[in-house]
């Protein structure tokens, strides 16, 4: 086996490599849960308060207003709604 000086870029892809090979396997799929839904929805609501937020603050709106609406996987997502 091929040793790689710790902490480089080929040590930490070796260590990706070999920490996906020995995940433990599944073999089905977790229940979701009333729990979980939650904190989904939870989770959606303060992404967009986050948003909100930073639309409202003078230097970050021009990112926001670029992300939204002139980001091609958003104009995609929209499109699906029209």
């Amino acid at each position: 086996m091929k040793k790689h000086k710790v902490g480089s870029f080929s040590g930490i892809v070796e260590l990706c490599k070999e920490l996906y090979k020995n995940k433990p396997k599944r073999d089905e799929m977790k229940e979701v849960t009333k729990k979980d839904v939650i904190a989904l929805i939870l989770t959606i609501v303060v992404v967009i308060l986050i948003l909100v937020a930073l639309w409202y603050i003078p230097f970050t709106n021009g990112w926001i207003r670029q992300l939204l609406f002139e980001n091609s996987l958003f104009n995609a997502i929209a499109g699906l709604f029209k």
